[in-house]
């Protein structure tokens, strides 16, 4: 009997680490294969929309890197995912100066290094710094 809980504990254990190990890589290859364009910033308890539509994002699973365009210059970095906590670091990016949008670029590029978390609800990704949403995209196709 005690053989046959073992044994039943250990088929339980290993069929619910596969079904959330699926589920994490379902959500990291959702993350890794999409465009996502910004539509809006939280800053200093400000929501700002984003009407321009260039500034963007996309990751890349493989190299753990991260890269787009930050509404005026092409930008890139390193990433990390563990469960829902998501942090940005090493953040660069090119430096032209375009007046109508470098207030989004500035907030967007700075706020990416403060997120903690993300939260994809369908076509939207949200990311957090600790429980407040800063920048919130729009999954594109091109």
């Amino acid at each position: 009997m005690r053989n046959y809980l073992i044994m039943l504990f250990a088929i339980v254990f290993f069929a619910t680490s596969c079904a959330t190990s699926k589920k994490v890589n379902m959500v990291n290859e959702q993350l890794a294969n999409t465009k996502w364009s910004l539509t809006s910033f939280t800053d200093n308890g400000k929501e700002n929309k984003v009407t321009t539509g260039r500034a963007f994002m996309q990751l890349d699973d493989t190299k753990k890197s991260i890269g787009g365009n930050g509404s005026c210059n092409r930008f890139g970095g390193s990433y990390t995912i563990n469960g829902n906590s998501f942090s940005v670091s090493k953040v660069f990016s090119t430096k032209m100066y375009c007046e109508d949008v470098q207030k989004t670029e500035d907030s967007f590029l700075r706020l990416l290094e403060t997120v903690t978390k993300y939260e994809v609800k369908g076509n939207t990704l949200l990311l957090y710094n600790n429980e407040q949403i800063v920048l919130q995209f729009n999954a594109t196709t091109e």
